[in-house]
């Protein structure tokens, strides 16, 4: 077989029913590295190709190291199909990585279609396995197959200083494809500021991760590099919210440079971080869109998944947004544990206060996280052992 490629990264199809794809940003941060080292990689999104067409490249391409992004949820089936067919058809080593594959990698490594589990970030492993694929036992934050037996290797340690990478390598993908109008803006991409996660949210796996918010530097710098290749007039700052809350200073620097750019922007934030200055500034800056997690209208239930709010600091920060004019949404969730319908009625009075879009989401329980063990130790569901 032809050899196309040393890695070929697959973005499974996350069945987003959104108005737009968003591009795999997990995929270009780990393949920044091995592209700047000159290292041939391939990156098939599954929310822009074919499952007949990702399969067809596997087999045609046969690299030596085939990754595969994983999140709990409907994706895992493509995951699996996609495995699956790299082992039959492909010499392929195949390696999982994404928060699935993190949180549950003794499972995963267990699947015989699955020969390496990254742990955590995977920027700089990945390089280092493709480097070390016949001693693997060199490569710290994996586990691996040898003899029938797994092999947890050393723990890498969390990056602290995202300065040192590489910006993404947009090239490797078709990023037209990923340019949509957000607000008042015409043509927009998202760009990360942070990874990680500050709050204690019960719900959520993220804050088993480190938080670490990058610099305003290396901020401007991704967004200089996207301009530099593709017209945009506005930047999306999808998963700001802790980076507004713990670098204020820093966030009103990056607004201060939206500004000078004459780019229209939104961001995420939490009730607790939209201060009513900070917005001010953001409005000056050229922010046209907010979005906060709300969740629930019941102090109960917000208390129940440490959400670090209240119902009543809540509804001052939205009156803030309708003052300064800044299109706003609320995010919901609903089908909590122990939610009853007194406490679904304090959710649907406070949709119905707060002057913003409403988008409603069912409570999705992830193993690891506390809610799991919550409704676990209390029999509230049944879970596959």
């Amino acid at each position: 077989m032809k050899k196309t490629c040393d890695i070929l990264l697959i973005q499974p199809s996350t069945q987003d029913k959104r108005m737009f794809v968003h591009p795999p940003l997990g995929l270009l941060s780990v393949a920044a590295l091995p592209d700047a080292n000159g290292i041939k990689v391939e990156i098939l999104d599954g929310n822009i190709l074919s499952k007949e067409n990702i399969k067809r490249i596997i087999s045609g391409s046969n690299p030596r190291l085939i990754g595969i992004t994983a999140l709990t949820g409907p994706m895992l089936k493509d995951c699996v199909e996609f495995s699956q067919y790299a082992k039959k058809y492909s010499r392929s080593k195949v390696i999982w990585g994404g928060i699935h594959a993190t949180i549950l990698s003794q499972q995963v490594i267990q699947e015989d279609f699955v020969d390496i589990v990254c742990l955590g970030e995977g920027d700089f492993t990945l390089m280092d396995v493709l480097r070390n694929l016949d001693n693997l036992g060199k490569v710290r934050g994996i586990l691996y197959k040898e003899n029938a037996r797994v092999i947890k290797t050393e723990k890498r340690p969390a990056i602290t200083n995202f300065d040192e990478l590489p910006f993404l390598p947009w090239h490797l993908v078709d990023i037209e494809k990923y340019v949509t109008p957000w607000t008042d803006a015409s043509r927009t991409l998202p760009v990360m500021t942070s990874r990680g996660c500050t709050g204690q949210c019960t719900f959520c796996y993220n804050n088993i991760t480190q938080y670490r918010g990058f610099s305003v530097k290396r901020i401007t710098g991704e967004i200089e590099k996207l301009r530099s290749i593709v017209n945009l007039d506005g930047i999306r700052f999808d998963l700001t919210d802790d980076f507004v809350g713990a670098y204020p200073e820093a966030a009103i620097a990056l607004a201060r440079y939206m500004q000078k750019k004459g780019l229209k922007w939104s961001c995420e934030m939490r009730a607790v971080s939209a201060k009513e200055n900070l917005l001010e500034i953001f409005k000056e800056c050229g922010c046209r869109y907010v979005l906060i997690g709300v969740e629930s209208g019941s102090n109960r239930i917000l208390e129940l998944i440490k959400k670090q709010q209240t119902r009543d600091q809540i509804i001052q920060i939205f009156e803030v947004l309708n003052k300064l004019k800044l299109r706003c949404t609320a995010s919901f969730m609903y089908d909590f544990p122990t939610e009853t319908e007194g406490d679904l009625d304090q959710t649907f009075n406070l949709m119905k206060k707060l002057n913003a879009y409403i988008t409603p989401f069912p409570v999705q329980v992830y193993p690891k996280t506390r809610l799991f063990d919550f409704c676990k130790a209390d029999n509230i569901d049944r879970f596959p052992s």
